[in-house]
């Protein structure tokens, strides 16, 4: 059958010098590659850098430095989005200055969304067991902050 064929073929192809080099380059190529990886050079000398560099205690603070300050700011623009909405449903409030206050808010709202979708996404990019803030949350959804 053609299985035979194959084999024999293969037999030949393996047989003559080029095949012969092409496996010894191969098994070069491999052992350079495990060596690599033990030893951290080139190119894993490039990833063993950056997975330090996630990894030291100094990067972790800047890091969550972000989410800090980020958190910070999305607590109080919920604040303000409070504030606004008590404006909007209070007796004293007039027409004209409603029409105004809700026109703010509604940009307030875009802005607040747009700062969860960044935290969120700046989180994702830490993996969720990785996550070293105890007292930030990974993931920030509108419904948590109003319920708060």
């Amino acid at each position: 059958g053609n299985m035979s064929e194959f084999s024999d073929d293969l037999k030949g192809y393996f047989g003559k010098p080029i095949g012969k080099g092409l496996v010894v380059l191969f098994g070069i190529g491999v052992l350079y590659l495990v060596l690599a990886m033990i030893f951290s050079f080139w190119p894993f000398s490039l990833m063993a850098g950056v997975i330090k560099k996630a990894t030291s205690p100094d990067n972790i603070i800047q890091s969550y430095e972000y989410f800090y300050d980020s958190y910070h700011s999305i607590l109080a623009m919920q604040e303000n989005v409070n504030v606004m909405k008590e404006y909007l449903v209070s007796s004293d409030a007039t027409e004209p200055l409603k029409s105004q206050r809700s026109i703010e808010l509604s940009g307030l709202m875009m802005n607040l969304n747009r700062c969860i979708e960044e935290y969120n996404a700046e989180s994702r990019k830490i993996n969720h067991n990785m996550w070293k803030a105890d007292d930030l949350p990974y993931r920030i959804s509108l419904e948590d902050l109003q319920g708060r």
